[in-house]
């Protein structure tokens, strides 16, 4: 459980607000001077539902009181309810804690703080996080992976599915426990991505889109009607969301999109085509985006919240792909589709940037869906390499096998971390496009590079079907294609340096 800088979460009991140094919400903590200025030291006093516990810290470096601060609590159990807003600023009084309201029901904590900087340079997971990263894996494995190849060759997925995985979360993730989400960190988030991929790729990818785009999307811009309306059967399961953004014609360049919306009494009537739709069949809502004013360029998209029952929502095609075949790739069409004014989402002529609003999270996902990938290719590779045996040796213990075999771990763990630090600098509330974009070039392009050195371990079994990393490889590919090409994430990172 973890909160930086003015977003986060706090783990303690009862609901608090403007506490200042101590009493937070059951949680008492008093600041002790020692060398280098005022700051948390060993031996600090800490209550948390009447439990001892220990608090430490550093001071960072800049002056005498100098720095944003970044808190990790860890709690003894996974489990949260609550989003808060921090502020902590350091005075000459001490420490003072704005607009601070949460709750927990873990009982007993500890709280570690640790500079920004520090957090950027390594990241290690705390127990909550690591708890759901178990909790993820283990369902994952046990529920998921022995069923990958029959959902593929369905090329669907049960729908008690979805309700399966919202109940451990997943389907609102970070999304707060009052809009049905579990509350979430974006570490939790990534990891979860992480251990949902290692099992099946394509299911991977409808649970990011449902999070960053759709449950995040019209959480943070949605109506209360809107939010009222969908949240509930998004986080639920009992909805999946789709996103229709491209086009045939307008892919990297959304804002080339020639879907039309035209304002009639009462409403909006849609005309137009979307490319390349995940969940464009099954989707209960599609987040739209159409021109609403030619004449105003990228200021003339707006977004809308299309119930696909609706007369004129039509699928023309469902895409026959290389891989994640389990997920529905669609052609969609609008004809004559009358939706609402209450159904416009954000105001009209926001729609382009809404449709970017999200880019941080959904690069994410997919690095993380990436590392999940490669991760369970590595796994078989290795696990192959340590049993098969030519020359009187196990092949693991060739070189050329087991040099191949370290270098692809050592990237995999650079990429793992890459994304793990983008997804820490988004819960520290800064700005992480560029770091996102880094995540998903390096983990999508690592993902095909291990995928083609564990079938390569393997030799002609790789190449077959039954082993598992065919349906891997294919899966991986589409990576550096959706959520911004890899091309897209270099222009992202120049732009930025």
């Amino acid at each position: 459980m973890e909160f930086f800088g003015a977003q986060g979460f706090h783990e303690a009991a009862g609901e608090v607000e403007g506490v200042q140094r101590e009493d937070a919400a059951g949680l008492r903590v008093q600041p002790v001077e020692r060398a280098g200025g005022a700051g948390f030291g060993h031996g600090e006093e800490a209550e948390a539902v009447g439990a001892q516990e220990e608090v430490w810290g550093e001071d960072e470096g800049a002056g005498r009181h100098g720095g944003r601060v970044a808190w990790i609590a860890r709690g003894k159990k996974a489990g949260w309810d609550g989003r808060c807003d921090w502020t902590p600023k350091l005075g000459e009084t001490g420490w003072t804690w704005l607009n601070a309201i949460g709750r927990i029901r873990c009982r007993g904590s500890r709280l570690h703080r640790t500079t920004l900087n520090d957090w950027g340079k390594t990241v290690l997971l705390n127990e909550t996080q690591m708890a759901i990263q178990d909790s993820i894996r283990d369902f994952a494995q046990a529920e998921i992976r022995p069923n990958s190849f029959a959902y593929e060759s369905a090329k669907a997925y049960p729908p008690d599915l979805f309700a399966r995985l919202a109940t451990m979360g997943l389907m609102g993730m970070t999304a707060p426990e009052e809009a049905g989400g579990a509350g979430a960190d974006y570490v939790s988030y990534a990891l979860a991505l992480i251990e949902l991929a290692a099992a099946d790729g394509a299911l991977s990818t409808i649970v990011s889109i449902q999070n960053s785009l759709l449950v995040n999307g019209i959480i943070a811009h949605g109506s209360a009607a809107q939010r009222e309306r969908f949240l509930p059967a998004l986080t639920s399961g009992r909805m999946i969301g789709a996103f229709a953004l491209s086009e045939a014609d307008a892919g990297s360049d959304a804002a080339a999109i020639a879907t039309r919306a035209v304002k009639v009494a009462g409403g909006w009537r849609l005309n137009g085509s979307k490319q390349f739709i995940t969940s464009g069949r099954i989707a209960g809502v599609a987040m739209v985006f159409a021109v609403t004013d030619p004449a105003a360029g990228k200021k003339g998209i707006s977004g809308f919240l299309v119930p696909t029952d609706r007369p004129g929502y039509l699928v023309d095609k469902v895409e026959h792909k290389l891989g994640q075949n389990a997920s529905d790739t669609c052609a969609i069409r609008f004809k004559d589709l009358f939706i609402e004014d209450e159904f416009l989402f954000g105001e009209e002529g926001q729609g382009y940037r809404l449709a970017l609003a999200n880019l941080e999270a959904g690069r994410i996902g997919i690095a993380a869906q990436c590392i999940g990938m490669a991760q369970a290719a590595l796994e078989i590779a290795v696990g192959y390499a340590k049993e098969r045996k030519s020359m009187g040796s196990f092949i693991i213990e060739h070189q050329a096998v087991g040099f191949r075999l370290a270098d692809l771990a050592a990237r995999l763990e650079g990429a793992r971390q890459l994304v793990l630090h983008a997804a820490a600098v988004k819960d520290a509330g800064r700005p992480c496009l560029k770091e996102a974009s880094m995540a998903k070039l390096l983990a999508s392009e690592t993902a095909e590079a291990v995928c083609s050195g564990a079938i390569q371990t393997l030799g002609g079994y790789g190449y077959l079907e039954e082993f598992g990393l065919a349906k891997i490889y294919r899966d991986v590919r589409v990576c550096q294609i959706y959520e911004g090409t890899s091309d897209i994430q270099r222009m992202v990172i120049a732009r930025a340096l």
